[in-house]
């Protein structure tokens, strides 16, 4: 019995802390009081092309998922505020579809331009600033890597999608065996002292 739970709680943690891509965080509203009619139109739309470049994304369709992520990030610019959080948050998304198709040199401008917003609104200290240079890093460390091992970290992130899958399906000890394989590829592919790496728990001891 205690076995079980530890396969559960480690089950847990490492889905918790393998899945969650620590560059992307949930879209904030920008609807204020100060917003004209106009603005929360084009806002809305904005919203339309964040939920269709993801379907376009999950799909493979990544020429429109790019464009449809340009046009929600043309928008952004016109109506919100130089800074506003939600750049940042569409320029990394923009970041990963580039990274998607390996144009590292496209992804790098967009992770380069979220670390400055963020930068300029949070200061050199803050964790995002910190969390979107690792992004920038691990965009010119992907540049760096043979077909073979990107191969291999594609291969993380999709039994990464596995843990959670199966965990919540109560699958607990295949979740385990999917974390153990995605970390294993970490570690060869990123090192022991990658956040992504790092992040996962501590093994049950055999007691």
């Amino acid at each position: 019995m205690v076995r079980s739970v530890c396969i559960r709680s480690v089950a847990f943690g490492i889905a918790l802390l393998i899945v969650a891509q620590p560059f992307l965080e949930v879209r904030k509203r920008a609807f204020g009081q100060e917003v004209s009619k106009d603005a929360k139109a084009d806002l809305k739309e904005r919203d339309r092309l964040w939920d269709q470049t993801q379907k376009l994304r999950a799909a493979g369709k990544l020429s429109e998922a790019i464009a449809a992520a340009e046009a929600m990030l043309a928008i952004e610019r016109k109506v919100l505020p130089a800074g506003h959080a939600d750049l940042a948050v569409s320029l990394d998304w923009l970041a990963m579809i580039y990274s998607d198709r390996e144009d590292f040199a496209a992804a790098k401008v967009a992770r380069q331009q979220a670390l400055e917003v963020l930068r300029k609104r949070y200061g050199d200290s803050h964790w995002k600033v910190t969390d979107a240079r690792l992004a920038l890093q691990d965009v010119e460390r992907q540049a760096g890597m043979t077909p073979d091992q990107r191969q291999k970290l594609a291969e993380a992130e999709r039994l990464n999608r596995e843990v959670f899958a199966r965990y919540q399906a109560g699958r607990y000890g295949e979740a385990l065996s999917s974390a153990r394989r995605a970390l294993a590829l970490r570690h060869e592919l990123l090192g022991r002292r990658h956040p992504l790496y790092a992040q996962s728990s501590r093994p049950c001891s055999s007691t």
